[in-house]
């Protein structure tokens, strides 16, 4: 059984998009474009947005 529509979480495409998501995804790509593989290059996106993060550097919020 579904829950009603206002009970369900929005789609992936319609929830907000965080600085740092984009971040994360941008440097993903860069680093699969000079040919790392698809794990080590999610997983340096995922360290430089963690690296980047406003509990880090709260200035930048």
């Amino acid at each position: 059984m579904t829950p009603p529509a206002e009970k369900r979480s929005a789609p992936a495409l319609l929830r907000t998009m965080r600085p740092f998501d984009i971040l994360a995804e941008c440097s993903r790509q860069e680093c699969l474009d000079k040919g790392y593989g698809k794990d080590e290059a999610m997983g340096r996106g995922i360290w430089l947005a963690e690296v980047s993060s406003p509990a880090i550097w709260p200035h930048t919020i």
